[in-house]
């Protein structure tokens, strides 16, 4: 059944190394990111919840609703929720016009 509106928790991990954010969704395991500043991380988090839940409703694959477990982070580590809304997913994908050079 398709929703509206889709909610899920994120895990966003600092690497100092790397000096990138790595997100991922402990509830969806094909559904992850990076970004190289936090706004950018979050920006795209936000679009891979959105075309990764929008496959999994294209492909009649059953879509889990988020656990309710206690998630714990680690030191460079914060926990976010990341939420779309599934009309505009649908509606920008559906409707996402080609580009024609001449």
């Amino acid at each position: 059944m398709k929703h509206d509106r889709y909610s899920y928790p994120c895990i966003i991990t600092f690497d100092q190394d790397d000096g990138i954010y790595y997100v991922n969704f402990p509830d969806l395991e094909d559904c992850f990111t990076d970004g190289e500043t936090l706004e950018e991380a979050l920006y795209n988090a936000k679009d891979v919840l959105g075309l990764v839940l929008y496959t999994k409703e294209e492909n009649n694959i059953e879509i889990n609703p988020p656990k309710n477990n206690f998630i714990s982070t680690k030191e460079n580590q914060a926990l976010s929720y990341v939420s779309v809304w599934m009309p505009l997913v649908r509606d920008e994908i559906e409707n996402k016009s080609i580009k024609k050079t001449i």
